[in-house]
C-alpha cells in the first residue's frame, strides 16, 4: 500500500539545517522509534523526527535512478519461487517496462501467456516474496504512469514505494543510524519522491511554549 500525503518538505529545514549537521558519520547519536514509525534524535537544541517510510524511499528512489540510467542493480536468488499469473493489465506493463525491470535486478522466466515465475529480486530485498513483489510494483507503476510521464522516474518510484521500510516496522540502534546517514547522502534528503517530507524538527522553543514555559 502506498503511504501518500500532500505534505511539502518544511522549508526552514532546508534553510536552517544542512546534512552535514543531521549525518550520523564520525557522530554519536542515540536514536529512538516511536510507534515503530518515527526515529527520533537530538540536535543541538532540537527534536528531530525522521518518517522511516519516507526517509527509505529517497534512498531508493535515488538507487534505482543510477540503476535504471547507468548500472544496473544485483539480485538475490528467491528461495521458493512460485509461478503466478499476471492481469492484463500487468502482463501489458511488464512487457512494455521488462528491460528496465530487470536492470533493478529482478530475473523473470515466461511460460507462455501471462504465466510467469520470479527468480530473482534485487538485492537486499527485505522480507518479499518475488511474485507479490512483481505485482506490487506493476500495479503502483500503473497509477504513478498517470502522474509521472517519465517512464524510468515512473519505475523508480514505484520500486522506491514498494521495497522501502514500512511505518509499524521495528528498527534497531545500527538500522537506525544507517538510515539517517543515508538519507543525507542523497541528493534530495528532505522529500520523499512524492513529496512529503522525510524531517520536521522541534525546537526548545516550541517545546518550551507547549509547556507554558517563558
Amino acid at each position: 500500500k502506498k503511504e501518500s500525503g500532500g505534505t511539502r518538505a518544511d522549508p526552514e529545514i532546508s534553510r536552517n539545517t544542512t546534512p552535514c549537521e543531521l549525518s550520523t558519520e564520525g557522530v554519536k547519536r542515540n536514536f529512538w522509534q516511536l510507534a515503530d514509525t518515527y526515529i527520533l534524535s537530538q540536535l543541538k537544541d532540537n527534536l528531530l523526527v525522521l518518517d522511516q517510510h519516507a526517509a527509505h524511499e529517497r534512498i531508493l528512489y535515488e538507487e534505482a535512478l543510477r540503476n535504471l540510467t547507468q548500472k544496473p542493480a544485483t539480485s538475490q536468488q528467491v528461495l521458493f519461487p512460485a509461478v503466478t499469473d499476471l492481469t492484463p493489465g500487468e502482463h501489458h506493463l511488464l512487457e512494455e517496462h521488462g528491460e528496465l525491470i530487470r536492470r533493478l535486478g529482478f530475473e523473470i522466466k515466461h511460460f507462455g501467456g501471462r504465466t510467469v515465475l520470479v527468480t530473482a529480486v534485487p538485492s537486499g530485498t527485505r522480507n518479499r516474496s518475488g511474485e507479490i513483489f512483481l505485482k506490487d510494483i506493476l500495479t503502483q507503476l500503473e497509477t504513478e504512469g498517470k502522474i509521472e510521464k517519465d517512464k524510468v522516474k515512473a519505475l523508480a518510484k514505484s520500486f522506491a514505494c514498494h521495497a522501502a521500510i514500512k511505518a509499524g516496522e521495528r528498527l534497531n540502534q545500527e538500522e537506525m543510524e544507517n538510515l539517517v546517514h543515508k538519507v543525507f547522502t542523497t541528493e534530495e534528503p528532505y522529500s520523499c519522491p512524492h513529496g512529503r517530507p522525510t524531517i520536521i524538527k522541534l525546537t526548545l522553543n516550541e517545546l518550551n511554549k507547549k509547556f507554558g514555559r517563558s
